[in-house]
């Protein structure tokens, strides 16, 4: 898979992403251009980050995520325009403003493990087996 846009540096992103040493995946620069009539950016040249799942084991799909969109907000503030579509997406505005607060995206799991504890609670009293 990969994502980019015209205003990424493709080796500045990988090389953030990549000093994160998340584990079962890995980030490499591309340079692409959608060919899709109902994409956004068709026809344009996108700079960004091909993202390799390594070892789908260790392979935390939502670290990674929540640590693009941290990252992405610490390089193009301005221009990325995320944090709207990540709201929408997070159903949890307040978890999505502690994210981009943090110093460390790999910190990110204790957001929302409070909440996770409480979920697991509510949700055994309904547990059968």
């Amino acid at each position: 898979e990969l994502f980019g846009a015209p205003y990424i540096d493709a080796k500045e992103l990988s090389a953030a992403l990549t000093k994160l040493n998340l584990v079962g995946v890995e980030f490499s620069p591309v340079t692409f251009t959608p060919q899709d009539k109902i994409h956004k950016l068709n026809g344009e040249v996108c700079h960004g980050v091909r993202v390799k799942i390594t070892d789908r084991t260790t392979f935390d799909s939502t670290l990674v995520g929540m640590s693009i969109a941290w990252t992405l907000d610490r390089l193009y503030p301005d221009k990325w325009g995320g944090k709207a579509l990540l709201n929408k997406s997070a159903k949890n505005a307040e978890a999505l403003d502690r994210l981009l607060t943090l110093d460390d995206p790999i910190k990110a799991n204790a957001i929302w493990e409070q909440s996770l504890d409480a979920w697991k609670t509510t949700r055994a009293r309904y547990l059968r087996y």
